[in-house]
């Protein structure tokens, strides 16, 4: 994803709404939207409302750089973007049901950061899959509604 057009259609897409659901949660028109998503217009100050609807982080919707997902909580780390993005840990519920938390901080460091970057991994690749099935699923759609 290498535009601004490229990463609002990836969100969008993501949390599966149409270009006019993304409009009226901006508050902006779903002409803008189309010309957004067509590269007929860059990113501007409706770049924050579109952040905001989609709950993107403003700074990556617009540069492609840092995380995608607004951090919660803490400062992020933006390392440069030939990283893979890294946030500073939260508190949350622990996620896994088959590790528990002991049995994971009884793991190497090292063993830890790969645990950690196979999770991230998988959860990436299935988010792109969702995105991938609701843009081809927004495509037929509109080829079936034609």
């Amino acid at each position: 994803m290498n535009t601004f057009s490229d990463r609002l259609r990836y969100a969008r897409a993501l949390k599966h709404m149409t270009q006019a659901e993304l409009a009226r949660a901006a508050g902006i028109s779903q002409s803008a939207i189309a010309s957004y998503e067509s590269q007929h217009r860059g990113s501007s100050r409706a770049m924050f409302k579109l952040a905001a609807a989609l709950n993107v982080d403003p700074e990556w919707l617009h540069t492609g750089r840092g995380c995608m997902m607004p951090v919660e909580a803490g400062p992020s780390v933006h390392p440069p973007s030939s990283t893979p993005a890294v946030r500073e840990p939260t508190t949350v519920l622990w996620p896994f049901t088959l590790v528990s938390p002991s049995q994971f901080q009884a793991l190497s460091s090292d063993h830890k950061r790969l645990f950690e970057s196979t999770a991230a991994g998988f959860v990436h690749t299935c988010l792109r899959q969702y995105a991938e099935t609701a843009l081809q699923k927004s495509h037929e759609q509109k080829t079936h509604d034609r």
